[in-house]
């Protein structure tokens, strides 16, 4: 299903987001489902196209690398600091591993296209 924004901007049609659990989210498959739909392309051909994109980001981050979308945002690599914390079960106070962890900053676009 296809939603026409009415903000006055110029966007391409919108796929309408499935509600599921009474919030919307979108999951992997649902995701390919709206890409085949809107680029008017096989559903197989649409999920190779997602887990490719999912690869190509992931690949480009272990290398250290930042993936940027203009309009969009970028994905990029953090270090996180070793720290402590707390064993839920016992209350043990517990040592935190330094650790790459996986980031996105949103750019000016999508900001702008959520308000």
């Amino acid at each position: 299903m296809i939603a026409d924004h009415q903000d006055g901007l110029d966007h391409r049609q919108t796929p309408v987001l499935p509600v599921r659990g009474g919030q919307d989210e979108m999951d992997k498959g649902e995701l390919a489902n709206v890409v085949a739909t809107t680029a008017d392309i096989p559903k197989a051909l649409a999920k190779k196209v997602v887990d490719a994109w999912i690869a190509t980001i992931t690949d480009t981050l272990k290398q250290g690398g930042d993936v940027i979308l203009p309009g969009f945002g970028v994905f990029y690599v953090k270090q996180r600091a070793e720290g402590t914390g707390r064993d839920p079960q016992t209350g043990e106070t517990i040592a935190v591993a330094a650790a790459r962890v996986p980031s996105f900053k949103a750019d000016k676009g999508l900001k702008t296209a959520m308000n």
